[in-house]
């Protein structure tokens, strides 16, 4: 028998290939679900955006937040 946790995986990878409307959806959900991922964006605190997103392992995933938010921002 397979368990009931891989159809929800299967059709969650299928979501997220089929389109970004799906993949912000599913990001919504997360930052709903997730306090401190919505307060950390909110104060713009990349490092702890980071961390809730991603776990202790993320890199330097702050950095290219940062310096894409800080990219965008300066656009008209």
């Amino acid at each position: 028998m397979i368990a009931p946790s891989f159809f929800f995986f299967d059709s969650f990878l299928k979501d997220m290939k089929s389109n970004a409307g799906k993949q912000l959806s599913a990001f919504l959900h997360l930052c709903n679900k997730n306090s401190a991922l919505l307060s950390a964006m909110m104060n713009k605190d990349f490092y702890n955006m980071a961390f809730n997103y991603n776990g202790s392992d993320f890199g330097d995933y702050d950095v290219k937040i940062r310096r894409t938010y800080e990219s965008l921002e300066k656009k008209p």
